[in-house]
């Protein structure tokens, strides 16, 4: 993203002409110290005074590009080829898993010590910082840089806004550490770009002529007064460019942190909330090995941006190889080369992200430079297949229901989504609201549920046949995902506790249909719910929770996947008197929220349906087997429930009549190294299993005569596969979530 500091054109976050402005101050609406602005907006009938510009929302009706304006932006991304755009989407895959993985473990440390979320040495969640290009510039698409406007360094009027209340950004405080000698002359910008109007407001700013004197580490920087009120619904752009002022001169400056970073709010509101923004300035220290002598040859040892590169000539003997060494971030990376290939890039990819390595050697080998079979290594989240056109994605032929409607059709049916949308938000702040009026805690059942976002029918991408989110989860294809695939290394994970249906239909009712995971794993059905029409639910009640069946294999989450539901009423006179009760795709987002319980409501006109689940950080399935010996022709009522390690919610495995001839299986997502309780409650009895991760079978069973009836076995881990067409594009897929309104 930065330009080198001679560069002064175009403008934006890394180029140096974005150096801040002075800020200025605008006059009152009134002079009066008795003005009541409660009462209406001079605004409204002033002409002089615009109205506020349209929101990222907002939709022009007379518009044939949906309130977008497709005016000449220059997006810097649009510049890079394809190879370039690839590159640079590999390395900041890489860098951004790598990063959150780090932020897991420090959480998970910080736990151990027994620190509580309010203490200063809390881990601090890495913001997600966008990379320079993405497949968006390229074809001159809505990307980050069209949407946020990044070309247009003004500033936001301060004579817009609301006076009904709004979502609103407050932000408090902005901590510089650096590892740079101290004190330094810091200068630059950090402006927030949200939806009411997509120019710079200004909440730090300071001209290379008023530098702010940094004297030591964790430097809290001085905030100015943005000019207006910082508006966020869902997203919003943070852009920061920081500056140390050196002697000399401009171009002897040193670009110290340059980013555009996309807030999401998530319904995350009236909590205080801390993210850190990481510069790509980094320590890194290269060396080589040569054939012909064993000695390593330092080549860099130091900081390295995209704006310093290096080049070191070699001796070493013919038809040899030669060896790179990276030290990175406490780990170890190397690239080997041969002398007479017939192209300049690496024999061997990089070893995996965050696993020291050596260079290739077989075994059964002295010779460090033997080679060695890399195919078979599983490929690494942010892994891009150097030959393919696609960075990973099949383009192949989907069936999109999106891309059947027309243009005018599609606006029509965003228009009413986004009024929809809108309004059940505002009850649900509303409803906060008035709950916190109440002495209720967040614990309470009658808290109210955030309400998911079920995205529309069909988008401006379906229409254009671009990735739409009905492309990237395939959800034309109906197929279950396979039970085989998976991972032996923790990994994120999602596991779901209920599905809660509340109805205004008569009790009592037959439900039957799928409530299904598409995760980016492999984006087919992992079923949770699922039930043909002739083996319906009976509902006698409101709410009724659902019951689950076991999903075929962990659901995997790192930032994205998609609920699939389609509940239908069973009617007397068959299928065709069938009543639909609830059909969504909803989106979820991680979001980093990690370890902790969480709520969503999917509406629709007939009912609403409450998913209770959470994300755990370094987890892993857990495959929990049960038969018995208990007669067939005298079956028994048994309920197998389980508890976790990461969460103290119940699992309900098993509820019903149990035999010899009807076993079942269960998986489960866990903690790694973690503890698994298995619990039977049998004729009036409770009976317990334990089994720990790392442990062959049970290290607490009950005693024999209840061990004679029932067999439980719980295999921890058991799978290390993934599908072929597994990709990385689940990762950075696109600039912002599957739909901006």
């Amino acid at each position: 993203m930065a330009s080198s500091p001679e560069k002064k054109d175009p403008p934006s976050c890394g180029s140096r002409d974005s150096q801040p402005i002075p800020c200025t101050d605008d006059p009152p609406l009134s002079e009066s110290p008795t003005t009541d602005l409660g009462c209406h907006d001079p605004r409204d009938e002033d002409a002089d005074h615009p109205a506020p510009p349209m929101g990222k929302g907002d939709i022009d009706e007379d518009s044939d590009d949906d309130g977008y304006a497709d005016e000449e932006t220059t997006c810097p991304g649009q510049n890079f080829t394809k190879e370039q755009a690839k590159e640079i989407i590999r390395k900041w895959l890489e860098t951004y898993d790598e990063r959150n993985r780090e932020f897991m473990v420090a959480c998970e440390e910080f736990q151990k010590q027994g620190g509580d979320e309010t203490s200063a040495s809390c881990p601090v969640f890495p913001l997600k910082p966008l990379p320079e290009t993405t497949d968006f510039c390229t074809p001159k698409s809505l990307c980050y840089h069209r949407e946020y406007k990044t070309n247009d360094t003004s500033e936001t009027a301060s004579t817009i806004g609301w006076l009904e209340p709004k979502e609103m950004l407050q932000i408090f405080s902005l901590r510089l550490s650096s590892s740079m000698s101290y004190p330094i002359s810091v200068y630059g910008i950090f402006a927030v770009r949200d939806y009411l109007d997509p120019l710079r407001n200004y909440v730090f700013n300071r001209t290379r002529d008023d530098p702010v004197i940094v004297e030591q580490d964790s430097f809290t920087l001085p905030l100015c007064s943005p000019c207006r009120g910082m508006y966020v619904v869902e997203y919003a752009l943070f852009e920061v460019d920081l500056w140390v002022k050196m002697e000399g001169g401009v171009s002897n400056d040193k670009q110290l942190l340059s980013a555009y970073v996309e807030i999401f709010a998530r319904g995350v509101f009236n909590k205080e909330m801390s993210g850190r923004i990481l510069s790509d300035h980094c320590h890194v220290k290269f060396t080589a090995f040569c054939s012909g002598f064993d000695n390593e040859i330092l080549l860099f040892n130091g900081k390295l941006c995209k704006d310093k590169s290096f080049q070191h000539i070699v001796a070493m003997k013919s038809k040899g190889k030669l060896v790179v060494h990276l030290e990175f971030e406490g780990s170890l990376f190397c690239w080997t080369f041969n002398n007479g290939r017939d192209f300049s890039g690496p024999v061997e990819r990089s070893c995996r992200i965050g696993v020291p390595c050596i260079p290739p050697h077989r075994e059964d080998s002295d010779d460090i430079f033997a080679s060695t079979n890399s195919d078979n290594m599983n490929m690494l989240i942010g892994d891009i297949d150097e030959d393919s056109d696609d960075d990973g994605y099949v383009d192949e032929e989907t069936t999109c229901p999106g891309q059947n409607f027309t243009k005018e059709q599609e606006k029509e049916i965003m228009r009413k989504w986004l009024e929809t949308y809108d309004k059940k938000n505002r009850e649900f702040m509303v409803a906060c609201e008035e709950f916190q009026k109440q002495p209720g805690d967040e614990t309470s059942a009658s808290r109210p549920v955030f309400p998911f976002k079920p995205l529309p029918e069909t988008t401006d991408f379906c229409i254009t046949k671009s990735l739409c989110y009905h492309r990237e989860y395939k959800t034309n294809d109906t197929s279950e995902t396979a039970s085989t695939i998976g991972w032996r290394e923790p990994k994120e994970m999602l596991q779901i506790f209920s599905l809660r249906l509340s109805s205004s239909l008569s009790y009592p009712i037959s439900v039957y249909g799928i409530f299904a995971v598409r995760d980016y794993l492999d984006p087919l059905r992992n079923y949770v719910f699922n039930r043909t029409r002739d083996d319906p639910v009976i509902v006698e009640q409101d709410p009724f929770t659902l019951p689950l069946c076991s999903p075929c294999r962990g659901m995997y989450v790192i930032e994205y996947a998609l609920f699939e539901v389609d509940l239908w009423v069973k009617m007397e006179g068959g299928v065709s008197n069938d009543k639909r009760l609830l059909s969504a795709y909803v989106e979820i987002f991680a979001r980093g929220v990690f370890n902790k319980e969480m709520s969503g409501r999917i509406l629709s006109d007939h009912c609403y349906l409450d998913t209770h689940y959470m994300y755990l950080s370094r987890s892993i399935e857990a495959v929990i087997q049960v038969s018995t010996e208990i007669d067939s022709n005298d079956p028994r009522h048994v309920k197998f429930t389980a508890f976790c390690s990461g969460f103290d919610n119940e699992i309900l495995l098993f509820n019903g009549k149990l035999c010899k001839d009807k076993s079942f299986e269960h998986i489960v997502a866990m903690k790694s190294k973690g503890k698994l309780v298995v619990r039977l409650e049998f004729e009036g009895s409770l009976f317990c299993w334990t089994f720990n991760d790392g442990d062959l079978g049970a290290v607490n069973s009950p005693d024999d005569s209840v061990l004679k009836q029932f067999h439980v076995r719980v295999v921890f881990s058991p799978k290390q596969c993934v599908p072929p067409t597994y990709n990385s594009f689940f990762l950075w897929r696109r600039s912002k979530s599957v739909q901006k309104a």
